[in-house]
């Protein structure tokens, strides 16, 4: 039975009016927080009430209507205390779903960025082997063979590509030093003749002061 079903079939026959008498006890159940301060602000109300009462008897069925009353707000509470708890597991499962979501969130990220890295890593690797293609004309093994093929091709062509270059340093080393031992020996005999010319000349003026003699 509900709060104004109880009025309705207990204050007419004290003569009270369920509307004006019951807004007393309605009142109650909004302003008490606990059942010992509903008890307590029910017996002033049922005080009240038994002023109010047109009949003489109307002690008894207002001590009736007080315990169903108590039952009521009991029921009341134990709903609101359930409802609490519920909403409040709510929110803590909530709570978690969101943290789990942003755990996951975390790791699709941390995923993504390292494949990113290694996708760069990939591409900075194909495009240095690319450029060892282009400067000493190796190729890459072909995609079509299988794991093992195509590790060895790989290295095969980084230890070309390293040889040749050693080879190109010793080359270029090589021209290097032999263009300056040319050099040298260019300007050794350069110097060489200017001696003996200026030495020539220097005979050639002594020769002819003695015919003028």
């Amino acid at each position: 039975m509900t709060l104004p079903e109880l009025l309705l079939s207990t204050f007419p026959s004290l003569g009270l009016d369920p509307e004006a008498h019951g807004e007393y006890v309605t009142t109650l159940f909004d302003d008490s927080s606990s059942l010992s301060d509903f008890n307590e602000s029910l017996e002033d109300v049922l005080e009240l009430l038994k002023g109010s009462a047109e009949v003489d008897n109307a002690g008894k069925p207002l001590e009736d209507f007080a315990e169903k009353v108590r039952e009521l707000f009991q029921k009341t509470q134990e709903i609101k205390s359930d409802k609490a708890t519920r909403e409040a597991e709510e929110a803590k499962a909530l709570k978690q779903k969101m943290l789990q979501v942003e755990i996951e969130d975390a790791r699709r990220h941390e995923i993504q960025m390292e494949k990113e890295k290694q996708e760069k890593a990939n591409t900075m690797l194909d495009e240095a082997k690319q450029r060892i293609v282009d400067s000493y004309g190796f190729e890459e093994p072909d995609a079509d063979e299988d794991e093992g093929e195509d590790e060895a091709a790989t290295i095969n062509v980084n230890k070309l590509a390293a040889d040749q270059f050693r080879a190109d340093a010793r080359s270029k080393m090589q021209a290097k030093k032999g263009g300056s031992k040319v050099e040298a020996q260019r300007e050794n005999k350069k110097h060489k003749d200017e001696k003996n010319k200026k030495k020539e000349d220097r005979k050639k003026k002594a020769q002819k002061g003695e015919r003028k003699a």
